[in-house]
């Protein structure tokens, strides 16, 4: 009998070969998205996004940015004319009032209510801040890539008049 044989590779080593065509594949999506991290990228999976470019493009009109990051990361830069909302304050609860708050104010008369849009860092605060206010029936966006990938497309110095078109 002439039967051929077929070799076939032991499981660990196909496991293996998985393993590292993800890792190379997360990896490439890594370097393609500076801004990002691994943790910031699971942490935003089923948060919903928004970025720099749909952002100034108008895709959200208007919108509400508050920034979700401490007083002096605020104090250092900041988008424009944003409000401090920090993270700290929404998780204690006491931030969730403010926000509600700002997005009454900024509801203009026979207009829907702003979109509210968070921002911090990177994204991995604005993603949690995000879920939280979730939780207090807020719905929000966050800023892919936060204050690292705005400051990659536009300086400071044009944060507002980039804001006038976007902001109420």
């Amino acid at each position: 009998m002439n039967i051929k044989s077929k070799k076939i590779l032991p499981r660990w080593l196909v496991a293996m070969i998985a393993t590292l065509a993800l890792g190379v594949g997360v990896g490439l999506i890594l370097l393609n998205m500076p801004q990002l991290n691994l943790v910031t990228m699971i942490s935003s999976w089923g948060v919903p996004q928004i970025t720099v470019q749909e952002l100034t493009a108008g895709k959200v009109k208007p919108g509400l940015l508050v920034d979700v990051r401490s007083l002096p990361e605020y104090t250092t830069d900041h988008i424009g004319n944003t409000t401090l909302v920090p993270i700290t304050d929404i998780e204690l609860g006491l931030g969730e009032k403010i926000i509600i708050d700002l997005v009454k104010k900024s509801t203009l008369p026979n207009q829907a209510s702003p979109t509210l849009i968070l921002y911090c860092e990177t994204g991995f605060r604005s993603n949690k801040a995000s879920q939280i206010l979730e939780k207090a029936g807020l719905k929000s966006l966050v800023l892919t890539g936060g204050i690292q990938a705005w400051r990659q497309f536009i300086a400071p110095e044009q944060d507002n008049l980039v804001l006038k078109s976007i902001l109420p």
